[in-house]
């Protein structure tokens, strides 16, 4: 008996317009030997794909119909569809940063971030605890 292709994975379903998606899938298919092919049925303006990844760069901001069709070589298909919401461009960096608290007596407590800007220059933040203020250096 001859199993379905499927795909395992799930999908970010969150974008921003400007900013680079992607989407790196599993597959699964259990019979030996079987080989499977991927294609985009249903994708927005610009969406590629290239063997399980798909990469894409938001353009318009709304929502997004994707659909992934998986074929194994007997002639099984599934698909997986799914929506991504497309938000208004934003300057927020998204990237992971390392924190650290710099306490004294007599000072206040601050918090330092610092990581580094999609532009590739250095950045830093400090967040005041008890005022929440945050200053960009």
């Amino acid at each position: 008996m001859n199993n379905v292709p499927k795909i395992t994975s799930t999908p970010a379903l969150g974008a921003a317009v400007g900013m680079p998606y992607s989407y790196t899938f599993t597959v699964a298919d259990t019979n030996a030997g079987q080989t499977t092919t991927s294609t985009l049925i249903t994708k927005p303006a610009g969406m590629t794909l290239i063997g399980n990844k798909i990469s894409w760069t938001p353009t318009i901001q709304g929502s997004q119909q994707v659909t992934i069709k998986i074929a194994d070589n007997i002639g099984d298909t599934s698909v997986q569809s799914f929506m991504v919401i497309v938000q208004p461009p934003t300057n927020i960096i998204h990237k992971n940063f390392s924190s650290s608290a710099l306490v004294s007596r007599n000072v206040q407590p601050w918090y330092t971030l610092s990581g580094r800007a999609i532009t590739g220059k250095s950045e830093g933040m400090r967040i005041a605890k008890n005022l929440k203020i945050i200053s960009l250096h």
